[in-house]
């Protein structure tokens, strides 16, 4: 299982001061991980976390992104994260499932 020692933070793109680490599941599932005061965080040791699938934010665990989790809350949210279903894909005009 990934933890949030496998988080590798760098500066975020749009915003100074703060930073953002994006690690991906074999579930497909991803987790955006931000630091910062703009964002859910106080800036110094807690993390506002977002569920990721196919590049796009989504919410199967809960009804927007989570904000404030110390460290170790972070990786119990991962594990939740984890252990989600694989998605089944329909290819459009099709009944072919991936």
């Amino acid at each position: 299982m990934k933890t949030f020692e496998d988080l590798v933070f760098t500066d975020h793109p749009f915003h100074e001061r703060a930073q953002q680490a994006i690690l991906w599941f074999d579930n497909g599932y991803g987790v955006s991980v931000l630091l910062g005061a703009r964002f859910y965080s106080n800036g110094s040791d807690t993390y506002e976390v977002a569920i990721m699938y196919d590049d796009q934010l989504t919410y199967p665990l809960d009804a927007d992104v989570v904000g404030y989790l110390p460290a170790y809350e972070v990786t119990d949210y991962m594990d939740k994260v984890q252990r989600l279903p694989v998605k089944e894909y329909v290819y459009p005009g099709s009944d072919v499932q991936q």
